[in-house]
């Protein structure tokens, strides 16, 4: 099951959004409850420079000799990447997560660094061809 993150407001349970300060919000597969408590749904914040720097990637990706993509996700990293994004009320509900939800966290949070590569890979680029050779400064005839 691929989960992609979508801007619609009416969303299929397992999918997560994007929310206005960037973060995530991941639809549930079924409700959790707690003692008083009931979700439908996980906030997630977007990722900071004090979460990288501890934690690292969540995932390794590479090329194996013979060509093949190989990609390894690293669940302990997963996991605090869970425990140090969700909102801290949502925090207890994590353990009742089923697997279809898992992944949903689990793709929510790699986008999180699949979007910030996209960015810095398309602000790399030059615009167009003219960026590239006008930047040179004008000389005027003599």
């Amino acid at each position: 099951m691929q989960n992609t993150a979508t801007d619609d407001t009416k969303v299929n349970a397992g999918a997560f959004t994007v929310t206005p300060d960037g973060g995530r919000r991941i639809r549930l597969t079924r409700p959790i409850k707690s003692h008083s408590l009931e979700i439908t749904h996980l906030d997630l914040r977007p990722v900071r420079w004090p979460d990288y720097m501890a934690i690292g990637e969540p995932v390794v990706e590479g090329v194996s000799v013979g060509g093949l993509f190989l990609l390894e996700v690293i669940p302990d990293r997963l996991r605090q990447y869970a425990e140090r994004l969700i909102k801290p009320e949502q925090e207890e509900f994590l353990p009742q997560l089923g697997l279809d939800d898992t992944y949903a966290v689990q793709e929510a949070i790699r986008s999180f660094f699949d979007q910030a590569r996209a960015r810095l890979r398309e602000q790399s680029k030059p615009s167009s061809l003219s960026e590239t050779t006008d930047s040179a400064p004008a000389t005027s005839p003599a």
